[in-house]
């Protein structure tokens, strides 16, 4: 029998990620209903891939023209495979400000109600297929919100709540819900912005990888969310625990709260997730845990005892983990990072700056990058690549150990 040819229905279909996605899966071969406002852009995708590509010219705050751009499709096509509602936009916005009340409103319309104006009419088709996929773009500006973009970010708070309730509407139906988180993307709806944005990556690569990520609430330093976290994910078979926070203070001025709230969120989160996931990974014959320790596991500074109590915690654990599944096909291993420059890492300058009474460069180069003989931060994608060697075939057997990403910082 032939393959079935995927058919696939994108809004926002003109730039940015829906430009990248409709790219994406046209040069796949698929079946595509495209929609944005900008007809002259999905014409040029019509021309390029003629006979796959379906245009729709419309807003997503207008459900009549959606539902008749749904009807047309299942009538050409057939019920789609995947339905990724990406359609956004975005301004600076203050509530104080009166004249910025209409632009609120838009934002809410297009970001929330046209995601759900996209669902509607292919849910009950789904359905009756008992099948499908339904993907809401998100943002993580929807769970932790941006200065100056109030509706932006409360606009991406909706729609991760309501694709989560959709989710549980669905659930046994054969139809799946995915919410997708981005950070910050390189569009036109990015272009504009005034302030620095970490991690930038460009939109084709983010469509390329074409994997599927979803957000899950949890508080790392509870126990039992940290046990369902992993439970509601439906398992994993790669764990990575990275959840930490820091507190800087001489040991008898040390908040007795703080202490706890980083002994819980540095640790026993780790604990607690790993507990959770063995059965699945004992019961598959495979699995990967990777904690994200620090320098700090391995040796000491002072103004850090809870940070430094709980990372040498978690390398004993990782040690520990590692024994009781050896041979089982599960490794267990700590990844050691000096400094990385993260918001972490950014939010302990203002105190050592504080504690040790000096400016900020003065605390970076005598303090924070003294013990780090390459007077470098680490990069995130350095302690990326070292996950993803851990995970690999190269490191079946590294397991119960610990490795130092830390500019020679434990050499010392």
């Amino acid at each position: 029998m032939p393959t079935p040819v995927l058919k696939v229905f994108i809004t926002g279909a003109s730039s940015g990620i829906g430009w990248a996605l409709s790219e994406h899966y046209a040069a796949q071969g698929a079946l595509v209903g495209l929609c944005a406002r900008r007809a002259e852009r999905l014409r040029s995708l019509s021309e390029r891939w003629p006979g796959q590509v379906d245009c729709y010219p419309l807003d997503v705050t207008d459900a009549a023209a959606l539902h008749a751009a749904a009807e047309d499709f299942i009538a050409r096509h057939g019920v789609p495979d995947i339905v990724i509602a990406n359609a956004g936009v975005s301004a600076g916005t203050l509530s104080e400000c009166r004249e910025d009340l209409a632009a609120i409103r838009r934002i809410m319309d297009v970001n929330f109600y046209g995601m759900a104006a996209t669902f509607s009419p292919f849910i009950g088709a789904m359905r009756r297929a008992a099948g499908g996929r339904l993907v809401g773009i998100a943002s993580l500006a929807g769970i932790r919100g941006l200065p100056g973009a109030e509706a932006y970010s409360a606009s991406k708070a909706a729609a991760i709540s309501y694709l989560e309730s959709l989710r549980l509407e669905l659930r046994g139906s054969g139809v799946k819900v995915v919410t997708l988180c981005p950070g910050y993307i390189q569009t036109p709806m990015t272009e504009s912005n005034p302030f620095p944005m970490p991690f930038l990556i460009p939109a084709d690569l983010a469509a390329r990888h074409g994997v599927t990520a979803r957000y899950i609430a949890a508080d790392m330093s509870k126990g039992a969310d940290c046990r369902a976290l992993v439970e509601k994910a439906g398992g994993c078979d790669i764990l990575v625990n990275n959840a930490g926070i820091q507190f800087v203070a001489p040991v008898e001025d040390f908040p007795v709260e703080k202490w706890d709230a980083i002994l819980a969120i540095n640790l026993s989160s780790a604990f607690h997730t790993s507990a959770a996931a063995l059965p699945g990974m004992k019961a598959k014959g495979w699995g990967r845990i990777v904690n994200i320790a620090s320098a700090h596991g391995l040796t000491a500074s002072p103004f850090k005892s809870a940070y430094i109590a709980a990372k040498h915690g978690v390398v004993g654990l990782s040690k520990t983990v590692a024994l009781e599944v050896a041979g089982q096909g599960i490794t267990c291993n700590a990844i050691c990072p000096g400094y990385v420059l993260t918001p972490l890492v950014e939010a302990q300058i203002p105190e050592q700056m504080r504690v040790h009474g000096m400016d900020r460069e003065t605390v970076l180069r005598e303090v924070m990058l003294l013990r780090q003989p390459s007077r470098q931060f680490a990069t995130v994608d350095q302690i990326g690549g070292t996950t993803v060697f851990l995970c690999s075939a190269a490191a079946d057997q590294v397991t119960g150990t610990t490795i130092s990403v830390d500019g020679g910082w434990t050499a010392l």
